[in-house]
C-alpha cells in the first residue's frame, strides 16, 4: 500500500484513539488467556501438597482446557451468527467469571479433590476458547484497514500482559516467598513442615486464582454501559443495516460511511445487496415523503397568510421536482465522501457495478471461488496448528523449572524444617522469569509496527525459520549437557537463547498468526482454525516426553521439525495479505 493510500485510509477515520481502545477493551480476552496458562506454574507448589502426585497430572490439567477450547470452537459458528460477536463475549465473560468461582472454592475449602479443579479448568477452558474465536475476529472487523496490523497485535499483547501479571503476583507485599517455599516444601509428609501448612492454608492462593475475574467483570462492564453496538460486519451478515450504519459512524467519519458500506457489501452475495438496495430506497421513500410534507406545510402557509412566498426562504428548496434536487446532490457529493443519506441513485449505481462484477466473476470461475475457500481454510488451520508446534508454551512452562533446578543446586537455597537457609536471594527465579515475560511483551510491541512494513508471509517464515534454529541449538545443549553435572550450564546457556526465541515468536509467528487468520477467514472457518491451534496447545503437551534433562533434548528436536516445516510452508504456500480487504483476499486465492 502506498503511502499516500494509507494517508488517505488515515483520515477516513473518526477518532483512531476511541477504536484502539475498544480493541484493547475487548482484547482483554487475550488478558484472560495469558494469565490462566501461567496460573499452574504459580500454583504448583500449593497443588503439589494439596494433590498427591501432582506433577504427574500436570499434563492433564493443561489438557482439560485446552479440550474445553476445542469443543466450543465446534458450535461458536452457530452461537456467534445468530447472537453476534458482541454478545457471545458477554457470554464468555460469564462463563468464565463462573469457572472462577468453582476454582476458588476448591482452592479454598476443599483439600486433594483432583476433579473439581478438572471442572474449574474444563469451563475456564471454554470461556478461552471463546475469547481466541471471537476476539481477534472482533478486532479485525471493527479496525480500519490502516490500523488493523497493529490492533490485531493487540491480543498478542495482551496475552503476555496476563503472562507477566501471574508472574509480578509473587512480588505483591510479604507472599513472595510463597512461590519459591512452596515448590520446595515437600509434598509427601507436610506435618512437620508447619510453614508449608501455613501457606496452603493462606488466602493469597485464593486471591490468585480470582484475581482475573477482575478484568472479566471489567470488560462485561465496559461492553454492556459503553460499546453496546456489534461489529458492522456481523449487522450486514443479518441484513440489520440501520444498525450497521450506526456503526460506521462512530468509526468513520460521516461522509465516508457510504464508501466503506460498499466495502462491505462487497464481501456479500447479492442476496445481501439486494435486500440493502430494498433498504436504502425505503430510506429515500421517507427521506422524499418528509420533503413532501415541508413543501405543502409551505403551501399551506402561504395560502393562508394570501403571501407569495418563496420555497428557498423556508427549506433551500428551489427544485422544479425531486429528480432535480438528486441531480444537484449527485453533482456536489464525488463518489468517495458521499453523504449516506442524499445520493440513491449513485448508490444504487455503485452496488449494480459490483453485482455485475461479482456475477462475471462467479460465471467465469465458480469452481475458482470454492477452491479460494479450501486453500484459506487449510492455511489457516494449519498456520494455527503449528503456531503451537513452535513449542511456545513448553519454552514458557520449562523456564521456571530450568531456573529452579540451579537454585536447588545451591546451598544458599536448601530448605529444612524451619526454612532457616531460606536466602533472600530467592526471589531471584521469579525475578529472572519476569524478565523474560517483560521481553516478550516488548518484543510483540515491536512486532505490532514493524509487521506492517514487511507484510504476514515474509514475517511467518522468518520467525518459523529462526525459531527452528533456536530449538536446534537447545537440542544440542541439553544433549552435550544431559548428566547431572552439567545440569547448571545448560539451563545458564539455554536461557540465553530463550530470550532470543520469546523476541523471535512474538515479533512474528505470534501475533501475525492471529492477524492472518482474521484476514482470510470468517464465521465457521475460522473457528475451525482458533480449534486447530487449541489442539496444537493440546498436541504440544503430548509431545513433552519427558521433563527429565536427560530426555529435554528430543522435545526440542521435536519443535525444531515442526518450525522447520512452518517455514517451507509459509514461503511456498502464504499469500500477502498487508493492506488488503477480504473481497480482495478471496480474489487472489481464487487465482
Amino acid at each position: 500500500m502506498s503511502l499516500e493510500n494509507s494517508i488517505k485510509q488515515e483520515t477516513t477515520i473518526k477518532s483512531q484513539s476511541g477504536i484502539v481502545f475498544r480493541c484493547i477493551a475487548v482484547g482483554l480476552g487475550g488478558f484472560l488467556y495469558g494469565y490462566v496458562l501461567s496460573e499452574l506454574t504459580i500454583l504448583s507448589g500449593v497443588l503439589d501438597i494439596k494433590i498427591q502426585h501432582y506433577n504427574k497430572l500436570q499434563t492433564a490439567f493443561v489438557g482439560i482446557m485446552s479440550l474445553g477450547a476445542c469443543l466450543v470452537c465446534l458450535v461458536s459458528d452457530y452461537l456467534v451468527n445468530k447472537y453476534g460477536r458482541r454478545n457471545y463475549i458477554i457470554a464468555s465473560d460469564i462463563i468464565f467469571l463462573f469457572g472462577i468461582l468453582v476454582g476458588t472454592i476448591f482452592v479454598a475449602l476443599i483439600d486433594d479433590n483432583f476433579y473439581i479443579l478438572l471442572v474449574a479448568r474444563f469451563i475456564m477452558g471454554i470461556a478461552i476458547g471463546m475469547n481466541s474465536n471471537v476476539v481477534s475476529m472482533y478486532i479485525r472487523e471493527i479496525s480500519p484497514e490502516s490500523i488493523s496490523g497493529q490492533n490485531g497485535s493487540i491480543f498478542q499483547i495482551q496475552i503476555n500482559i496476563g503472562i507477566i501479571s501471574g508472574i509480578a503476583l509473587n512480588f505483591a507485599n510479604d507472599y513472595g516467598k510463597y512461590y519459591v517455599q512452596a515448590n520446595l516444601c515437600p509434598t509427601d509428609n507436610t506435618k512437620d513442615y508447619p510453614q508449608c501448612q501455613e501457606i496452603v492454608n493462606s488466602h493469597w492462593w485464593v486471591f490468585v486464582i480470582a484475581f482475573p475475574a477482575l478484568f472479566s467483570l471489567m470488560r462485561l462492564i465496559i461492553l454492556l454501559v459503553k460499546y453496546k453496538l456489534d461489529t458492522p460486519y456481523y449487522y450486514f451478515s443479518v441484513e440489520k443495516f440501520q444498525e450497521g450504519i450506526e456503526i460506521l459512524k462512530e468509526l468513520y467519519k460521516e461522509k465516508y460511511v457510504l464508501n466503506e458500506c460498499q466495502n462491505i457489501l462487497a464481501t456479500f452475495p447479492k442476496k445481501v445487496r439486494a435486500s440493502y438496495i430494498a433498504y436504502r430506497n425505503k430510506q429515500q421513500q421517507q427521506q422524499d415523503k418528509s420533503i413532501d410534507d415541508q413543501v405543502n406545510q409551505i403551501e399551506d402557509d402561504s395560502q393562508g397568510n394570501q403571501k407569495n412566498v418563496d420555497i428557498t426562504s423556508n427549506s433551500n428548496l428551489n427544485y422544479d421536482n425531486d429528480d432535480d434536487y438528486f441531480n444537484e446532490q449527485n453533482n456536489q457529493y464525488p463518489l468517495e465522501g458521499v453523504d449516506i443519506y442524499s445520493n440513491s441513485q449513485l448508490e444504487y449505481n455503485c452496488i449494480q457495478d459490483l453485482n455485475d462484477i461479482q456475477e462475471s466473476f462467479t460465471q467465469k470461475a465458480k469452481e475458482q471461488k470454492q477452491k479460494s475457500l479450501y486453500k484459506r481454510m487449510r492455511r489457516g488451520m494449519i498456520l494455527n496448528l503449528f503456531q503451537q508446534l513452535t513449542g511456545i508454551n513448553y519454552i514458557i512452562q520449562y523456564t521456571s523449572t530450568i531456573l529452579k533446578n540451579i537454585l536447588s543446586n545451591s546451598d544458599n537455597f536448601r530448605v529444612n524444617q524451619e526454612f532457616s537457609y531460606f536466602s533472600k536471594n530467592s526471589n531471584i527465579l521469579t525475578e529472572i522469569v519476569l524478565l523474560s515475560n517483560i521481553f516478550l511483551l516488548m518484543a510483540a510491541f515491536v512486532g505490532s509496527f514493524l509487521n506492517k512494513s514487511f507484510g504476514r508471509r515474509y514475517y511467518l517464515f522468518g520467525g518459523y525459520l529462526i525459531c527452528g534454529f533456536l530449538h536446534c541449538i537447545f537440542a544440542i545443549i541439553s544433549y552435550q549437557y544431559r548428566d547431572s553435572q552439567g545440569q547448571t550450564f545448560q539451563a545458564i546457556f539455554i536461557i540465553v537463547f530463550v530470550f532470543v526465541f520469546y523476541g523471535t515468536f512474538n515479533c512474528s509467528i505470534g501475533p501475525v498468526t492471529w492477524i492472518y487468520t482474521s484476514d482470510i477467514l470468517k464465521g465457521k472457518y475460522l473457528f475451525w482454525s482458533v480449534g486447530c491451534n487449541w489442539f496444537g496447545v493440546f498436541l504440544a503437551s503430548l509431545l513433552q516426553l519427558n521433563d527429565n534433562y536427560q530426555y529435554q533434548y528430543i522435545n526440542f528436536s521435536l519443535f525444531s521439525f515442526f518450525c522447520f516445516i512452518g517455514a517451507v510452508y509459509s514461503y511456498y504456500k502464504i499469500i500477502e495479505t498487508e493492506g488488503k480487504r477480504y473481497f480482495e483476499i478471496i480474489k487472489e486465492y481464487a487465482e
